[in-house]
């Protein structure tokens, strides 16, 4: 590129006659940071339009955000928007000019800036516009470069080309009617640099512009206007005898038309891509009502003949040298049929030696053949640098598919105070078995199901509201404050089945989704679309950390979370650096925090997201400032206006005991186990423990589920009254588990996976995963229907009809929760469980769940570890792990068995049985492990009644059935007709067996056997009465397990079951 930016201005015509200008834009919006683009005109012969160019730049701006990291000076999509102009969509008469057009005077307002630079006019199809320009505006063209790209077009255009060359002989152009095919034709086509592999290779797949790209000439290149542009970034533009990207010309000769008189024959001779005229007698009895056209081979474009009275005059301009055959259609039968031939011929190289004079500043293809290309003139000037210009295009492209990473640092290494790390998002993959099922459902049903929900506006808005927020549409904000974070879970759903699918397509969404995002974000890095559409508004209370129940924190926290998770499935940063930017705002926002301020980190996902932004960029500050959003909460606590709500009432470090709102509270414990892992604060891991330990003994449901109270208060029954607050979908007193009324957020079930899960990784301890497998398992699948669409906001362990109380939240799955923020949690746990089922140390392979699967790895020294799993688990315990890769170095497999079991053996190899470690601990086989060794585990699975502590006063006198992990429920479609849920019982010497049937709700081990069942009785709204007795009658009845309840329509369900 020649030192002084150089400014240019577009016209083509893209959508007409050839899709080669789609690949030349692409071109040269890549480039666009070099050169200060100035215009876009679409001047075009059939039916392309200024659509056409908005079409490619609306692929641009999905890109922008990853080009902009490479170059500061890329144009805004609206900035090319703002100059993208409708040119002349008809050929002019035979004067050459017409109307004004937008194109033409838009050509006359850059010439006229106040710009000392002259105008570089690149012109793609017609020369319509620039004569039109030319025409109204002459004195413009001492400040014009003009390129045109001639040959083809300029047959087209041989009318307004005629008028230039007669009227404008001293503008300075460059025509290149062959030498631009340099570009496509002959030079390097070997390997990649052959025109289909170079675009497989280089084009294809690189963002948005490069996948459309690709859709041009069935993956093959052309691009033959690019070399006008390529001349400006390799070459002397006020110079066109030197050697450059765009080719090598010379300077036009005069007599470049042929007139002829007569009707010619292939003796007659004309000069390829010059203009040929026929100005033949007006024949006797021809008036101005008729007409005649002359057609030339390939049938257009038609000369229409002008009748001057004694003559008519035909124009064209031969764009091949061969002969040339003709036929005049008239409707005056004197004309009609009339035919001829000429020889269209190239220009002897002598002709070079004789400059014209009338046209001192005009280029064309130099006629040398030992710079043709074959038949092409001048080709070879471009095509001997053929590898040279499609490597830095390949580089180019590569802007928009990876932004770059200049602003991002190294990841950090593992934490320090970790004992096990995770895999890879990419490194496990479901195969067979239980959770490859839902995985397919999450695939095929509800990750579709969502997008098409949250892109829409039929419920809410999601997607929406970061379009208004970008200045993409029109409205308002509408819904609830956290729906952007829903969004982001979103993204990070998405993401983290691109890391294992590599699906193209919903790689592309989330370029679209994310180009969108990015463009809502203020310029300091503040995002939060209430307010930002509030402050475009100009609405006063627009204003951030207003109130702290906006939570515009929460909001971040899920986006910092999700750009780690995009970036380790995509290697794109362009939702990386949107995340950064936010962080950055909360820290400068937060620098001298009141409590106030601080109060704003409810629901605190951000400390999990900024350790997450930590780890991934290895920038410290962020680490920082998570721990200062720790000790903000503190700030809280002393300043009197905490509540157990938000855990904010007692210092963080002091907690003994769950309390509040279940998800606030889990997010809490699990951004403090992240922290840990990092920090290896002491009085942190004993706070985690105490309150884990008050969880797991007195506050969690049987299926892993936990806050139990839809509404109540907190610390009810306290002698210090000033204590008492209201908490909400909140952990209640010890033992406080109701049934029917128990809330059990599908996220706060989340949540409990995501803290035990970390705790895990700080101790590996297996009673963490344990905890974790029962909520997967139990209460969080419980949350979503069998098919992917339907959703549980709570999860309560008993449904009766009617309900002895009228509760806010369906008592059937739906498509849409008001409070949607579960659907979009769920969608991305289900698409990284699959990073829970593995884990790694120093020598060590950690096997925490089982399910058909498959893992690739390294250990942290690098040693590669392949490994597959076969089993059906949950419904049986037999699991098969075989290792398909070793190099040969010893290693540990470390093989969870789970605390439910009552014994486990396991065989090497088919060898001898023997028995494993204790439930609830890792049973280690260290060995030199080769391809092809196995390890055979069994875990019996019995059918376990099961009672809680007497001081669960909701489940007295009641028993729950469990196998392996899984809870069970009586649902009614399991019940004989007229018998009740509530009516039976189970007796103490009850037989369940377990049997397994692939046509029952997904296919699953339902328990089969005789309970007892007493006969309703009406109670005729008495509260109490004298006891009555009756005998109970055997029942055969199926059990199913408790996450499939309600996928049959609306029923009765219990988890616990009266004790006979």
């Amino acid at each position: 590129m020649a030192e002084q930016r150089q400014r240019v201005l577009v016209s083509t015509d893209i959508g007409g006659t050839d899709p080669d200008d789609f690949q030349s834009m692409v071109h040269l919006l890549v480039y666009a940071d070099s050169f200060d683009l100035e215009g876009l005109i679409a001047s075009p012969f059939g039916l392309g339009r200024k659509k056409d160019i908005l079409a490619v730049i609306d692929r641009y701006e999905l890109d922008f955000p990853k080009l902009k990291t490479h170059s500061h000076d890329y144009p805004t999509a609206e900035a090319l928007r703002a100059i993208t102009k409708q040119g002349a969509c008809d050929a002019p008469d035979a004067s050459g000019v017409s109307q004004p057009t937008e194109g033409s005077k838009w050509i006359i307002q850059c010439a006229r800036r106040d710009d000392p630079r002259p105008l570089h006019v690149l012109v793609w199809g017609g020369i319509e516009d620039l004569a039109q320009a030319l025409h109204d505006a002459p004195d413009i063209l001492p400040k014009l470069r003009v390129f045109f790209i001639g040959g083809p077009n300029k047959k087209w255009s041989v009318e307004a080309y005629n008028y230039i060359e007669q009227n404008h002989p001293t503008l300075w152009m460059i025509e290149s009617n062959a030498t631009y095919r340099g570009w496509f034709v002959g030079g390097n086509q070997k390997g990649e640099w052959g025109n289909k592999e170079f675009v497989s290779r280089h084009i294809a797949g690189h963002g948005a512009l490069g996948d459309y790209f690709n859709t041009q000439l069935k993956g093959t290149i052309k691009m033959g206007d690019t070399p006008s542009v390529a001349r400006l970034i390799h070459g002397t533009p006020e110079d066109p005898t030197q050697p450059s990207w765009g080719g090598q010309y010379v300077r036009i000769w005069d007599d470049r038309k042929t007139v002829f008189d007569h009707l010619t024959t292939a003796a007659d001779t004309a000069e390829v891509f010059g203009i040929v005229e026929f100005t033949l007698p007006v024949p006797d009895g021809f008036s101005a009502k008729n007409t005649a056209r002359m057609i030339f081979d390939g049938g257009v474009p038609i000369s229409a003949g002008v009748n001057e009275g004694k003559v008519l005059r035909f124009r064209f301009s031969p764009r091949d040298a061969k002969v040339w055959s003709y036929v005049i259609k008239s409707d005056f039968a004197g004309l009609d049929g009339k035919s001829g031939q000429f020889t269209a011929a190239p220009p002897p190289i002598e002709r070079t030696g004789k400059p014209s004079t009338a046209h001192p500043n005009w280029w064309i293809d130099d006629p040398d053949p030992a710079a043709a290309e074959g038949v092409h003139p001048g080709a070879k000037s471009v095509n001997r640098l053929r590898e040279d210009f499609l490597r830095d295009f390949a580089e180019r492209m590569n802007r928009c598919a990876k932004a770059a990473p200049a602003d991002i640092k190294t990841p950090s290494a593992a934490s320090p105070h970790a004992q096990v790390r995770s895999v890879g998002l990419d490194e496990v993959h479901w195969t067979d078995g239980f959770w490859a099922k839902r995985h397919d459902s999450l695939l095929h049903e509800m990750l579709p199901g969502l997008v098409r929900l949250m892109d829409g506006t039929d419920y809410s808005q999601y997607f929406r509201n970061f379009e208004i927020a970008a200045g993409l549409g029109e409205g308002s904000y509408r819904g609830a404050p956290f729906n952007d974070g829903d969004y982001y879970k979103l993204i990070e759903a998405v993401s983290a089945v691109v890391a294992v699918t590599h699906d193209e397509e919903q790689e592309r969404y989330l370029d679209r989704a994310i180009a969108v995002i990015a463009k809502a974000q203020r310029p300091d890095g503040y995002i939060h679309t209430p307010v930002i559409i509030g402050e475009q508004k100009g609405d006063k209370k627009a204003v951030p950390f207003r109130d702290r129940k906006n939570f515009e924190v929460y909001n971040m926290g899920h986006l910092f979370t999700a750009a780690c998770v995009h970036h380790q499935a995509t290697g794109k940063t362009d939702l990386l650096v949107v995340a950064t930017k936010a962080a950055d705002f909360l820290e400068k926002a937060f620098a001298n925090p009141t409590p106030e301020l601080a109060g704003n980190s409810i629901c605190p996902s951000h400390y999990m997201g900024l350790i997450d932004l930590y780890r991934e960029t290895g920038e410290r500050r962020y680490l920082e400032l998570a721990k200062k959003f720790f000790a903000m909460r503190d700030l809280v606590a002393r300043s009197g206006e905490g509540e157990d709500d938000n855990q904010s009432r007692v210092p963080f470090r002091d907690q003994n005991e769950a309390l509040g709102h279940a998800v606030r509270a889990n997010y809490l414990f699990a951004g403090a186990a992240d922290l840990f892992a990092e920090t290896g604060d002491a009085a942190t891991a004993s706070m985690l423990e105490r309150v884990w330990t008050n969880v797991v003994q007195k506050k969690l449901y049987i299926t892993g589920a936990c806050g139990a109270l839809h509404d109540g208060a907190s610390p009810d029954g306290s002698k210090d009254q000033k204590h008492i607050t209201r908490v909400h979908q909140a952990y209640g007193r010890n033992y406080q588990l109701p049934n029917t009324t128990a809330h059990n957020e599908t996220c706060a079930n989340i949540g409990n996976v995501l803290w035990n899960w970390r705790m895990f990784l700080n101790t590996g301890e297996a009673r963490f995963m344990d905890v974790a497998e029962l909520a997967l398992y139990n209460s969080v699948l419980s949350g979503v229907s069998l098919d992917g669409t339907q959703f549980f906001y709570t999860n309560p362990l008993r449904v009766t009809d009617p309900m002895p109380v009228a509760l806010r939240w369906s008592r059937t799955r739906v498509p849409f929760v008001s409070s949607f923020c579960c659907p979009p949690n769920l969608a991305r746990m289900l698409a990284e469980v699959s990073n829970y089922a593995y884990a790694k140390s120093a020598d060590t392979i950690w096997v925490n769940l089982y399910g058909g699967s498959t893992l690739a790895t390294k250990l942290p020294d690098g040693t590669p570890i392949k490994l597959t799993q076969e089993t059906e688990y949950p419904w049986n315990g037999q699991v098969r792990v075989t290792v398909k890769e070793s190099s040969g170095q010893p290693f540990a497999l470390k093989l969870r068995i789970p605390g439910w079991a009552k014994s486990a053996s396991a065989r090497v190899n088919l060898g001898p049985s023997v028995e494993t470690s204790p439930p609830g601990t890792y049973f280690e086989l260290r060995r030199t492990w080769k391809a092809g060794d196995t390890v055979d585990l069994d875990i019996p699975m019995p059918v376990q009644l099961i009672e809680a502590n007497p001081l669960v006063e909701d489940t007295l006198n009641q028993v729950a059935v469990k196998r392996g992990p899984v809870v069970y429920c009586l649902e009614s479609p399991d019940l004989p007709e007229g018998v009740r849920v509530m009516d039976v019982s189970v007796p103490a010497n009850v037989d369940l067996q377990a049997r397994y049937d692939e046509q029952l709700l997904g296919g699953v081990a339902a328990l089969d056997g005789t309970l007892l069942a007493r006969p309703a009785d009406e109670w005729q709204g008495q509260l109490y009465r004298e006891l009555k007795t009756s005998t109970p009658t055997p029942v055969k009845v199926q059990m199913i397990p408790y996450c499939v309840w309600a996928n049959r329509g609306k029923s009765e369900m219990s988890v616990w079951l009266r004790r006979e």
